[in-house]
């Protein structure tokens, strides 16, 4: 080998060398700055009180609830027997069946509104009515004043029915709605058991409590930045 090709290899080595070395000292800094553009990126932890309250005649509503508390953290009550403090909370989901056209829920919702409507409310309400039915929407309406429905979500649940577990009285009102209901989409929910009470049916919700949840992380960010002081212990 010539002087000559011995100095382009000697040349050449150096410069491998240099830009690997620059690589290896780059790595930690760009690993650094990747941790910290994650962190910033990623949903900040919400510190959001939650109550997920349900009404529930033969146990698809509690099933929906429960379904709900395991994917949220949250506190869980009966209200037909509890009596949750609502203040302590910054949402409150409530779950309600659908009785002869009402929603059980109303009644406490009218009642607690005072409390209700400082805080985010979602309600689902669980019906053998299919969801998109007109009548779902216009009992909706029946049940819930005009105030409290602009002030709250609301997810229509596909319920179950099995005849046998029904009470008499229920059995008793089964059977003359079946008998003079004129709409032949919700008489077939009266004239056979059926099961439609599924876990993917909470999705929605989850998606929209993550979503206020998220909300109130990113508003409270943002005052933390505005006024750091705030923050302080």
């Amino acid at each position: 080998m010539n002087p000559l090709d011995r100095t382009k290899l000697f040349f050449g080595s150096s410069l491998l060398v240099a830009f690997v070395l620059f690589l290896v000292s780059a790595l930690p800094s760009q690993a650094l700055e990747m941790a910290n553009r994650d962190k910033q990126s990623s949903p900040c932890p919400s510190s959001a009180k939650i109550l997920i309250g349900y009404y529930s005649k033969y146990g698809s509503t509690r099933q929906y609830a429960l379904w709900l508390r395991e994917r949220i953290p949250s506190d869980l009550a009966e209200l037909s027997h509890d009596e949750p403090d609502l203040s302590r909370y910054d949402l409150v989901v409530i779950g309600s069946y659908v009785r002869m056209g009402k929603i059980a829920a109303s009644s406490f919702l009218k009642k607690n509104w005072p409390l209700l409507r400082e805080r985010e409310i979602i309600l689902f309400t669980v019906s053998g009515t299919p969801p998109d039915h007109p009548a779902l929407a216009e009992s909706y309406k029946r049940s819930i004043p005009s105030e409290i429905r602009s002030r709250m979500i609301h997810h229509a649940l596909p319920g179950r029915l099995i005849q046998k577990d029904l009470s008499l009285f229920d059995k008793i009102l089964l059977y003359f709605g079946r008998t003079f209901e004129k709409d032949e989409a919700i008489r077939k929910t009266m004239l056979e058991d059926y099961d439609y009470v599924r876990r993917e049916n909470v999705l929605p919700l989850i998606s929209d409590i993550q979503k206020i949840m998220q909300s109130r992380c990113d508003r409270n960010r943002m005052e933390s930045i505005v006024n750091p002081s705030s923050t302080d212990p």
